[in-house]
C-alpha cells in the first residue's frame, strides 16, 4: 500500500518501526543526545519515502529499513569524527 503513494500507509510504518530506527541509529551514533539519533531517523524515513519504489516487495521491509538506518548513522559517526579531525588543525 505504502509503494503504491498512500501518505497514510507510509504514516503507519513510521509509527510501527520508528522507535527500531532512532534505536539503532542511537546505539551506533553513540551519542549521548537522542537528538542525532532522531536527526538520523528522519533523514533514513525521508531516504525510504524517496526510494520506496524501488523496495522489492519479495524482501522484508523492516530489514531494508535497518540497515538503512545502520549505514546512515555510520555515515553520521564518520562525518563527525572528520568535522571533530579538522576542528582542532583550523584553530592551530
Amino acid at each position: 500500500m505504502a509503494v503504491a503513494g498512500s501518505a497514510a500507509a507510509f504514516d503507519a510504518l513510521i509509527a510501527r518501526h520508528r522507535a527500531k530506527v532512532v534505536r539503532v541509529a542511537y546505539v551506533i551514533s553513540r551519542d549521548e543526545d537522542e537528538a542525532e539519533a532522531d536527526d538520523i531517523a528522519q533523514a533514513v524515513f525521508v531516504w525510504a519515502y524517496r526510494t520506496l519504489e524501488s523496495f522489492g516487495a519479495d524482501r522484508a521491509f523492516s530489514r531494508w529499513l535497518l540497515t538503512s538506518a545502520r549505514n546512515a548513522s555510520t555515515d553520521a559517526m564518520r562525518r563527525m569524527r572528520r568535522a571533530a579531525d579538522i576542528a582542532p588543525r583550523a584553530s592551530r
